[in-house]
Parts: structure tokens; C-alpha cells; sequence
């Protein structure tokens, strides 16, 4: 069969690989000039690679998402270290513990035992989680809240937690101990040792795919092929016919100064009001470059997609369910189609994490093939 995938980023090169494997004709398009989607990653002058779309860390505990992506890359081990910064200054760190606690709010734990403890006192108990504010507080109490999420979270979603599913903050790590890691439960952790782009090279490098870029989605290409795979927000493709799906983008502001190092540590989250969520120091992450003379930072200004050339990088989950509701009418538009599938992020108007990606675009590629016995 011949095959079109819309887009190179998770989605489209994991279905692109698999069907080619499996002896169909795949051509991947895709409207940005790069392959590997959000993770595109490259060097700049001096030596430092930077993620253009912000920081992409690997962790999983999913071994088949971690074999997989394992075929196109070596790793470096990576453990993820984040602080924030609070309105005084000081850096602590995240996920919230005892030290965060201290210099959060002036106690004077000695010991994660008195920590817990407190954390425990503090946590808010509700009937029932309906929304991201009552996720955290149930975890944290009131006023970790305040200072470490209700301000970020505002800044991210352009909605305060109260407005937001509660399986927004789900995605928050939260701790009881002392530990420092930001990913501390989770078994595979790295950094590609070439770097995403090359992964996804070597990914898309096949005798059956072929591809090219700059190359923006019509509805006509789709007589030349026998099945679609289409990684493009869904409601574009059905012309918002249902209305508009809402989506929060960023703005990366990458500046390099002429000093070794900025902030502890590779990635700070801003607990305040101003305008930015987070920075990242990018030879902080391993295998990043060095460079004893300068040191490359990006800011990450959140804001609506509209407000950014319209580029989609998190479906917006409100509390009431209303977004979710309206995608429910474009999935049962989309099953109707008998030759196109939709796939990734866009695709399907979820906030996926990257090996959650490679797992449910394997579980498309099994049923496809098995539909059609290859």
C-alpha cells in the first residue's frame, strides 16, 4: 500500500518506520523545514546544542517505548534536576520537600520525618478532584499552592488551576522526602548521546520512506494514497466545522551571554507573576557541549497558539469538560473516514508525554497491519 503520514514528528516517523518495515510505501510530509517535530534539536556556534522547542528529557518506565527508540540512538544517563525561584531569589528545589518547605515558608525542618508530616497536615481534603487546584492541594496544602503552582500554572494554561482537569496536575511531580531528582520513580532515563534530529534521521532512513519538508497538508494529496496518517489539529482538518479546539503555545526566547554558567541547575521554573514560566541552561544537560566561554539560555513565554503563528504545542483540558466534549464530535467525524487516521498530539487533542507517543502509535501500527495481514 502507499502510504501518507502527515507530519515527522513522534507520530509520523514511529508509523512511518513500522509500515515501512512491513514492506509499504511511505511518504512523510511535513510544514516545518525539519524533521523530528517539537523534539528538533540542533548545535549552534558555540558548540551547545539546544532543543528549539524547549527542553526534551527522556524517562519512562515503559519498556517497549524505551527498546524501541533504543534501535536509533545511543543514550547518555540523565537525571533531571529542576528548582524554582522564589519572589526573594532563592533557589529550591522541585518537586517540593523539606528544603522547599523551609525556604518557602520559614519552618525549620530537621528531619523528612517532621516534613512529611506537615505536608500531611497541610493537604487539603476533598469530597472529590474535580479540577488541578484541588489535585494539588490534596497533595500539598494551600499554601505550597500558592507560591509553587497557582502563578506558573496561570502563566502556562492562561486559566488559573481551579479552571484547569485535574489531569493537568497529574502531570506535576509531587514528594514527601527529601529527594532532589525531578523523575526520581522512573527506570530509563537519558539524553540521545547525538541528539534527537539524529534519531529521528536514522528513524526515517529507509528504503520505503521517502519525504519532504516545508511541505504543508491538502485534502487532495489524499487520492494518491491508499491511507492517511495525519498528525494535523484535528478541527483544521475538518475546516472547525464543530468549533475551534483552544491549544497553548510558547515563545523561546535563546540568548547567549559571555559567562560559563547562569543557574544551578539545567532548568528553573519562576514561581512569580512576570511573564515567564521557565529558563533552561542548555550545556547542563549531558552530552550538550561545553563551552567554558559562553553559555546558551532560552525563557519560555507561554502563550495562546494565535498569539504565536499558530503554533499548537498543549490542547487546553478545562475542568468542565466543554473542549473535551467538542474533540469527542471530531473523533466520531474522524471514524467515519474509512482511508485516514489521525495521530499524535494534534491529531488526537491530547498532552502526551514523548514514549506515551511511541506506545500508542505502535498499538495503530499493530492493528493496521494485522487489518490488512502484513
Amino acid at each position: 500500500m502507499r502510504i501518507l503520514c502527515v507530519g515527522a514528528g513522534f507520530a509520523g516517523a514511529v508509523i512511518a518506520r513500522e509500515l515501512a518495515e512491513a514492506g509499504h510505501r511511505v511518504h512523510v510530509i511535513d510544514s516545518r523545514n525539519h524533521v523530528a517535530g517539537n523534539a528538533y534539536d540542533y548545535t549552534n556556534e558555540y558548540g551547545i546544542r539546544v532543543h528549539k522547542y524547549g527542553p526534551h528529557i527522556w524517562h519512562t518506565n515503559n519498556e517497549e517505548a524505551n527498546t524501541w527508540f533504543s534501535r536509533f540512538t545511543e543514550w547518555i544517563p540523565y537525571q533531571h534536576k529542576v528548582r524554582a525561584v522564589l519572589a526573594n531569589g532563592t533557589y529550591v528545589p522541585l518537586p517540593i520537600n523539606r528544603h522547599s518547605i523551609n525556604f518557602a515558608l520559614g519552618t525549620n525542618f530537621q528531619d523528612n520525618e517532621s516534613a512529611e508530616a506537615f505536608i500531611v497536615s497541610e493537604q487539603v481534603k476533598h469530597v472529590k478532584i474535580e479540577n488541578s487546584r484541588q489535585h494539588v492541594e490534596a497533595a500539598v496544602g494551600k499554601r505550597l499552592c500558592d507560591i509553587f503552582f497557582a502563578p506558573y500554572t496561570k502563566k502556562m494554561w492562561g486559566i488559573p488551576l481551579e479552571k484547569l482537569s485535574a489531569s493537568v496536575a497529574g502531570r506535576i511531580p509531587t514528594t514527601l522526602n527529601d529527594n532532589s531528582l525531578y523523575f526520581p520513580n522512573d527506570q530509563y532515563q537519558a539524553m540521545p548521546k547525538l541528539g534527537y534530529t539524529s534519531a529521528f534521521e536514522k528513524i526515517l532512513s529507509h528504503k520505503n520512506i521517502s519525504g519532504e519538508l516545508g511541505v504543508s497538508f491538502t485534502k487532495d494529496m489524499e487520492r494518491n494514497y491508499d491511507h492517511v496518517f495525519n498528525s494535523m489539529p484535528i478541527d483544521v482538518y475538518f475546516d472547525k466545522e464543530f468549533g475551534e479546539l483552544p491549544y497553548r503555545s510558547i515563545k523561546f526566547n535563546t540568548v547567549t551571554v559571555p559567562v560559563e554558567s547562569v543557574f544551578p541547575v539545567p532548568t528553573v521554573n519562576f514561581t512569580t507573576t512576570d511573564k515567564h514560566t521557565r529558563v533552561t541552561e542548555w550545556k547542563k544537560y549531558a552530552g550538550h557541549g561545553k563551552n567554558d566561554g559562553f553559555t546558551t539560555l532560552t525563557y519560555e513565554e507561554p502563550c495562546d497558539y494565535k498569539d504565536n503563528n499558530h503554533e499548537r504545542y498543549y490542547p487546553v483540558k478545562d475542568a468542565d469538560g466543554k473542549f473535551k466534549e467538542v474533540y469527542a464530535k471530531y473523533e466520531r467525524r474522524a471514524k467515519e473516514l474509512e482511508d485516514v487516521t489521525f495521530i499524535g498530539r494534534c491529531g488526537t487533542y491530547q498532552y502526551l508525554d514523548m514514549w506515551v507517543v511511541i506506545c500508542q502509535t505502535l498499538k495503530i501500527a499493530r492493528e493496521f497491519k494485522e487489518k490488512y495481514n502484513v
